[in-house]
C-alpha cells in the first residue's frame, strides 16, 4: 500500500471499535515491544531501565486479545515503539483527547511514512526518533529496512518531556 489513509474512514473505524471503552488511566504512556521481529533494539536493557524509571508501561500487544489491545490503547495518551505493525494500535486511542505517537525509526529511512500518515488521519501528534541501525539490511522485496537499532535515551527522554508538556 501507499501508506495513505482516508481520515474519515479511519476515524469511523476508531469510533466503532472504541464506542464502549472506559478510560482506565488518562495519562498512561506505553512502549510497544516486539517479540518476533527482524528489527530489534540493541540497548534494550538501557531502554527498559529508562522506561521503568519513568513509569512507562512495556506492552507485548501480541499477548492480548484484540479487545484488550483496544482497551490498552484507548487508555494510553502516548504510544512509543519501533517501526512496525504494533504502531497501528494508535487506531484505538481515545480521539477525544490529545494523544501522541513516537516512532523509533532507522535514521536513513526517509520513505516509510505510513505511521505519520496514519497519525495525521487520526489527529494524533506524530514524533519520531531516528536510531542508528548497526546492522542495516534493506529487503528490496518488501521495501523496508531490518536490523539492530541503538536508541538514544537522552533524545527519547527529551521527546517524552516535550510531548507531556503539550498534552497533559
Amino acid at each position: 500500500g501507499t501508506g495513505n489513509y482516508r481520515a474519515k474512514y479511519i476515524q469511523k473505524v476508531n469510533a466503532r471499535f472504541t464506542k464502549y471503552q472506559n478510560i482506565l488511566d488518562n495519562k498512561k504512556i506505553i512502549f510497544i515491544q516486539r517479540k518476533k521481529t527482524d528489527r530489534e533494539i540493541i540497548n534494550q536493557r538501557e531502554v527498559n531501565n529508562f522506561l521503568d524509571s519513568n513509569g512507562i508501561f512495556k506492552i507485548d500487544m501480541e499477548d492480548f486479545s484484540i479487545q484488550k489491545q483496544i482497551q490498552i490503547s484507548y487508555s494510553s495518551r502516548i504510544i512509543i515503539g519501533i517501526h512496525g505493525g504494533g504502531l497501528t494500535n494508535i487506531c484505538w486511542m481515545n480521539l477525544k483527547k490529545r494523544n501522541a505517537l513516537i516512532e523509533i525509526r532507522d535514521k536513513n529511512d526517509d520513505y516509510n511514512n505510513c505511521y505519520f500518515n496514519l497519525a495525521s488521519s487520526l489527529n494524533v501528534d506524530y514524533y519520531y526518533l531516528k536510531a542508528n541501525n548497526q546492522k542495516a539490511r534493506k529487503d528490496f522485496s518488501k521495501k523496508r529496512l531490518t536490523g539492530k537499532y541503538l536508541v538514544d535515551i537522552d533524545q527519547l527522554d527529551f521527546l517524552i518531556k516535550k510531548i507531556k508538556k503539550k498534552i497533559f
